[in-house]
């Protein structure tokens, strides 16, 4: 514990990646941030560099444009929210959950196979229980799929 001593779990944890192709990555998760974060992924490269922070584009910058870049832009810079859950957990926005629930539904009437089908969640379990492996016993653990 970082921050929160009498947590039952962990308040921080940190994760390194190698992707096949030899990118690296990295998984940083906390909540002993203070006043809090808001969620932020981010994609940096040489050619190019995407940060998305809370519910929006906060960046969007590659060193050759394609036309869809417009398009993305406009769609997803939008910021949605100023606190978003940092400091208040009843201010995290439900929208997500109502929109993969009613995705599910949807594919249910329909018969097509829901895009968020057993497979893909369970990729990112075996991903925290890769995590939880190599944290333990101190050594790289490899995934394949």
């Amino acid at each position: 514990m970082l921050g929160h001593c009498d947590m039952e779990t962990e308040d921080t944890a940190v994760a390194s990646l190698r992707f096949q192709n030899r990118a690296l990555g990295l998984i940083y998760g906390s909540t002993a941030s203070y006043p809090g974060q808001f969620k932020r992924f981010e994609i940096t490269g040489t050619k190019g560099t995407v940060i998305y922070l809370e519910d929006s584009i906060a960046l969007w910058q590659f060193a050759e444009e394609e036309p869809e870049d417009r398009f993305i832009l406009e769609k997803y810079s939008h910021r949605q929210s100023d606190r978003g859950g940092v400091a208040d957990p009843s201010d995290i926005s439900f929208k997500h959950h109502q929109a993969n629930i009613e995705a599910f539904i949807d594919a249910i009437a329909t018969g097509q196979q829901f895009e968020l089908d057993g497979k893909n969640g369970r990729k990112a379990v075996e991903l925290v229980l890769a995590i939880y492996e190599s944290a333990g016993n101190n050594k790289p653990v490899k995934l394949i799929q």
